[in-house]
């Protein structure tokens, strides 16, 4: 059964006009931004620290921005579809699964 992880993504790049979806490979680029080819999303909504960027939880200080940045990484592992609900280029992706 295939999990479905909804988010609203905004498209950084201008998309032609036909294309309503797009799928392959992600690259991750921080915690809120990644890369199908040459298309850039941006998680809509999402504001995460960057990497190297540190804050603390509990006395301990943690480089947050990585692990946001793993955390995407890890749910996009396998690739990602992403759907665009109208012209206004925002998108509804869905995590690849094996």
């Amino acid at each position: 059964m295939k999990t479905v992880l909804t988010g609203m993504l905004v498209a950084l790049n201008s998309i032609p006009a036909m294309a309503l979806e797009i799928s392959g490979p992600a690259t991750i680029q921080d915690g809120d931004t990644f890369c199908i080819g040459a298309q850039v999303i941006r998680l809509y909504g999402i504001d995460v620290p960057k990497n190297g960027q540190n804050c603390e939880k509990g006395g301990l200080s943690l480089n947050c921005g990585a692990k946001a940045e793993n955390k995407l990484r890890s749910l996009l592992r396998n690739g990602v579809t992403c759907s665009a609900e109208d012209e206004n280029v925002k998108f509804y992706f869905s995590p690849n699964q094996t």
